[in-house]
């Protein structure tokens, strides 16, 4: 695993700072920055969520589910980089798709 060096915006390559207070114009690291590999990974694991909703409900849905192969990669909240096998999507009441993304 390797930690984060700098708090670089992937998509715009800016180092985004904190601006006021104690940490002022210290980096500004995410939470937990993941991506899906592929747009099809993505679509899987909706449609997979979306199976679980319409046969166990809308809180089945809502956890982790083991793809099978390494879906995903990014860092976590401790700022350690992997790569993921798991999917994790949130669903509205109607079983319609409000997010999605990877995790350990």
């Amino acid at each position: 695993m390797e930690r984060v060096q700098t708090a670089k915006n992937p998509t715009t390559g800016i180092v985004e700072v904190y601006t006021p207070g104690n940490k002022k114009d210290e980096p500004k690291y995410p939470p937990a920055a993941t991506r899906y590999i592929s747009h099809r990974d993505q679509l899987n694991s909706i449609y997979r969520a979306q199976l679980i909703f319409r046969r166990n409900g809308h809180i089945a849905s809502m956890k982790p589910m083991d793809m099978g192969e390494i879906i995903g990669e990014g860092y976590s909240k401790e700022l350690e980089y992997s790569q993921q096998r798991k999917a994790r999507v949130i669903l509205d009441n109607y079983g319609k798709p409000k997010t999605a993304y990877t995790e350990q």
